[in-house]
């Protein structure tokens, strides 16, 4: 039996839900291109090539961005690839996208974008 109980991890968890910034770089002759601001649930998780001393940041970040919220032209998750994603004080490079489909109604609640540290912080 089929009921209408959704599982929109955006009505779920709202408290979760922030503002991220999705991006186009170009070379450093030309500027930069912000596309959008979307929401975003943010995994939070990180690590580091180095113990014991400050070293790479190398964990992979994880986001549930709301479908709605991302650029029509870019809903496809092949076309979020190479992307950066502004998340607080830190820039992401989007390495893998996949769609969140709602197998009951067809409809994409979420993307999930897996990026990696973009750039470094100076100590």
């Amino acid at each position: 039996m089929v009921t209408d109980l959704t599982c929109d991890p955006f009505e779920l968890f709202p408290e979760q839900v922030e503002t991220v910034e999705l991006w186009k770089y170009a070379s450093s002759a030309r500027n930069n291109v912000k596309l959008a601001d979307m929401q975003a649930i943010v995994k939070r998780s990180t690590n580091s090539d180095a113990f014991g001393d400050y070293g790479t940041r190398i964990a992979t970040r994880r986001f549930h961005v709301q479908t709605e919220t991302i650029p029509a032209d870019l809903r496809d998750p092949d076309q979020l690839l190479d992307l950066i994603i502004k998340a607080k004080n830190r820039a992401y490079k989007i390495t893998q996208a996949s769609r969140g489909d709602d197998m009951t109604d067809g409809t994409t609640t979420f993307v999930t974008i897996y990026a990696q540290p973009y750039g470094r912080n100076t100590l």
